[in-house]
């Protein structure tokens, strides 16, 4: 039996209490484009290991991404997160090389709470997962973790599972052989039956772009504060287990 639980990440993720199980997305008007860039997904003790490129990142230049990649082959419950770069061999890539903006994963199968949709026509996938130069890494409570149906959406030609991917690379002195890796803890849904389903919030002041980004002017705002806000009401009630942010200094 599956229950459902809430999380909070502001501009990460978030999760939340008792909803309906939401239909499948339908795909971005694209009819029969393969999602998959080189991407690949393996086993660890913990769960599984998806690693999308190689990237060339120049020095000196920014590089975006928006795909899809490969994902966890079945259904279950992710309960950690953690991404980084890395080479081929799996060395760390160091922040002066390149340097991690930011990535997101989303869920194709699920409808993000906060989003209609991104930009206005994007389809609203669910953002479950982020990180930026903190690293943050999202671990749940016990008993406790965001669940994976490994479904196919359509109408992709492609026969296997796949989370999208948005991420900004920028190369600092760079690297030609740059590879983003998701670390997922991982319960396949066969040994979870008491799991608790939680569900992502995502809370941006600059929600609903696919590029939500301003720039704070020098000497704006009021005795050296500058204030952005964006109110939200929670459509239902639950309980928060998990928080984490992201923001850029100057």
């Amino acid at each position: 039996m599956r229950r459902t639980a809430v999380i909070l990440a502001l501009v990460l993720s978030a999760a939340l209490a008792p909803s309906a199980a939401a239909a499948p997305l339908s795909a971005p008007a694209r009819p029969g484009a393969p999602p998959l860039a080189p991407s690949w997904c393996e086993t660890t003790d913990a769960g599984y290991r998806c690693l999308y490129g190689p990237v060339d990142v120049p020095a000196g230049e920014e590089v975006r991404i928006t795909s899809g990649m490969a994902a966890p082959s079945e259904a279950g419950y992710i309960t950690s997160a953690r991404a980084t770069l890395v080479t081929r061999d799996g060395k760390r890539i160091g922040h002066h090389l390149v340097h991690l903006h930011h990535a997101v994963w989303l869920n194709p199968n699920k409808r993000d709470m906060t989003c209609g949709s991104f930009d206005g026509f994007v389809p609203n996938y669910d953002r479950f997962f982020a990180s930026g130069k903190e690293r943050t890494p999202m671990t749940l409570p016990r008993g406790a973790g965001y669940y994976w149906s490994n479904e196919v959406p359509q109408p992709y030609t492609t026969s296997a599972p796949w989370f999208g991917l948005i991420a900004h690379l920028d190369g600092m002195h760079g690297s030609s052989e740059t590879y983003i890796e998701l670390d997922m803890g991982f319960v396949p849904e066969a040994d979870a039956p008491e799991m608790i389903d939680v569900r992502p919030v995502w809370l941006d002041v600059r929600n609903c772009s696919s590029d939500p980004v301003f720039d704070v002017k020098k000497g704006s705002g009021r005795r050296g504060r500058f204030t952005e806000r964006w109110r939200y009401e929670m459509p239902e009630g639950g309980h928060f287990v998990f928080l984490s942010g992201h923001l850029h200094d100057g």
